[in-house]
């Protein structure tokens, strides 16, 4: 298993996972927009792969993602931790 902070090209893998639900309301949408507003950060925001997967098109094993102020250095808060195979993803 890999753990690393995603790229610019992993943004189109992560948001599958980000549908919203009953234990977290985020959506792809509002994901992007807090990445656009500075809340959510790209090194902020990571995801977990089987070894050999990288750079693939399909969606991360999961994806972990931390927020904070615009003006903050450093995340503040775990916002949300998914697992592809919770959303059928896997």
């Amino acid at each position: 298993m890999i753990f690393r902070p995603v790229g610019a090209s992993d943004l189109v893998r992560v948001t599958p996972l980000l549908t919203g639900d009953a234990a977290s309301a985020l959506t792809a949408d509002q994901f992007r927009r807090r990445l656009q507003n500075g809340e959510y950060r790209a090194e902020s925001t990571w995801i977990a792969e089987e070894a050999g997967e990288e750079d693939t098109s399909n969606p991360p094993v999961a994806v972990a993602n931390w927020w904070s102020s615009p003006q903050d250095s450093l995340p503040s808060a775990l916002d949300g931790l998914v697992a592809a195979a919770a959303r059928g993803l896997r």
